[in-house]
């Protein structure tokens, strides 16, 4: 991830810029993006959520 200091338009255009400019760069962190979303954002692991969520209310 890129990171800029909050509310600091120069840093965050910057970032912009480099990713632009950086092919690789931009390729790498979409594919890691990618494969974070797949990892913690699916339908099993939200499933699987609910239903402890469920079990611990009936508790």
């Amino acid at each position: 991830a890129l990171q800029v200091p909050p509310e600091s338009a120069p840093a965050l255009a910057d970032a912009v810029q480099r990713l632009f400019e950086q092919e690789a760069l931009r390729l790498a962190m979409a594919a890691q993006s990618e494969q974070f979303i797949k990892t913690h954002f699916n339908w099993d692991r939200s499933v699987q959520a609910l239903l402890q969520y469920y079990a611990a209310c009936q508790k």
